[in-house]
């Protein structure tokens, strides 16, 4: 699980909320999905896909879709990139 603290906390029915667990996706998420990002054929950069992040940070996060659209840029875009972190290599950390 990685918790993101939200630089501005959204509401969801009466409740504030002030930060998100993620949980990692799994392969079932990933095929209903697809990936959060793309290649750039011409200049292969990584380009994120806001749509399907946006899906990923409902469901990883158990949150409404109503609650992900309330989500400031910037609370957004740090979610997006702990979700791509988990499609990278590293072994996640195990519990102690």
């Amino acid at each position: 699980m990685e918790t993101i603290k939200l630089i501005e906390p959204i509401d969801i029915n009466g409740d504030t909320i002030e930060e998100i667990q993620l949980r990692r996706p799994d392969g079932k998420d990933i095929r209903e999905f697809g990936f959060p990002y793309r290649f750039a054929t011409d200049d292969g950069e990584i380009a994120i896909n806001s749509k399907v992040c946006a899906r990923y940070i409902s469901r990883l996060g158990v949150l409404p879709s109503s609650a992900v659209d309330r989500l400031s840029p910037a609370d957004f875009q740090e979610i997006c990139t702990k979700i791509l972190g988990f499609f990278g290599q590293e072994k996640p950390e195990k519990a102690s």
